[in-house]
């Protein structure tokens, strides 16, 4: 009787390791990338955020020193001491029951000409106000284009010190 076995080649030690270190380094650079990327979002949304409590801060202390200051009532930011100042049309993207002070709301929206706009609010409930709605509003298609630019060039530049940071 013969026996036909068939025996697998046998891997070293130091091959498996090998496989099994680039694999381990694969998915940490990977998360690495992952990590940077979604700290650079978080970072963008809390950047929004920052300059219309800047705004809003620019205001109170306008308010302070002049308390009959006209606030600004542009097509691009407003501000408004009351809620009922508030145009109906912008009002009504609103909400008045999500709007908690310092929390900035979105809502995206398309002008009768067509063009997606974003609109913001935030409520500053400052003592030497009394209280002020900020309302902005931005082409969308402009605040994609500059997201989509800065997330790229932060997975550009993730990948390119993962890979300094693991050839060294």
């Amino acid at each position: 009787m013969t026996r036909d076995t068939v025996y697998k080649p046998v891997r070293s030690l130091a091959a498996q390791s090998r496989r099994q270190f680039l694999t381990i380094a694969i998915v940490i650079f990977m998360a690495f990338v992952a990590l940077l990327a979604t700290f650079t979002i978080y970072e963008i949304d809390a950047a929004g955020n920052g300059v219309m409590r800047f705004e809003a801060i620019k205001l109170e202390m306008a308010i302070r020193e002049t308390p009959d200051y006209v606030l600004p009532q542009d097509k691009g930011f407003s501000a408004y001491r009351r809620w009922d100042e508030i145009p109906i049309a912008t009002r009504q993207l609103f909400s008045p029951h999500q709007i908690k002070p310092k929390t900035l709301l979105e809502v995206e929206l398309t002008s009768a000409q067509g063009v997606r706009q974003y609109a913001y609010m935030l409520y500053s409930s400052a003592r030497v106000s009394g209280g002020l709605y900020l309302l902005g509003v931005e082409n969308a298609d402009e605040v994609d284009a500059s997201i989509d630019e800065i997330v790229r060039r932060t997975l550009i530049d993730s990948v390119l010190v993962g890979l300094v940071v693991f050839l060294l």
